[in-house]
């Protein structure tokens, strides 16, 4: 038997005097890795009406489904070539409030101090 909190758990065996409560040492929430590659410095983007987020990475945005964490496209980037250290990247994603529009933003990113 398990409570409602799912917290607690019941145990018992028949014909037996006794039964015993054991609680959960951790809350875990059973997270198991989706997806292995680097997503360092990745933009991520929720669109609600489509049940998808977009997840950019260096020269492409990849669109995965909500329900099933599987890819279902790709929108590639074609980035201006870079001639100095900083590469071109994806710095900035953005939509709409129809959800109808998506903009992105590519150039460098700088970092100061370095």
């Amino acid at each position: 038997m398990v409570g409602s909190m799912r917290r607690y758990a019941v145990s018992y065996k028949q014909n037996e005097r006794c039964f015993e409560i054991y609680t959960r040492k951790n809350m875990h929430n059973l997270r198991v890795c989706v997806d292995d590659q680097s997503l360092e410095g990745a933009k991520a983007l929720e669109i609600v009406s489509s049940n998808l987020f977009l997840v950019s990475k260096v020269d492409q945005v990849l669109i995965y489904d909500s329900l099933t964490f599987r890819v279902c496209g790709r929108i590639p980037i074609s980035l201006l070539t870079s001639v100095e250290r900083e590469p071109n990247e994806i710095i900035g994603m953005n939509i709409s409030k129809c959800e109808d529009w998506l903009g992105i933003i590519s150039g460098k990113n700088l970092v100061m101090n370095e």
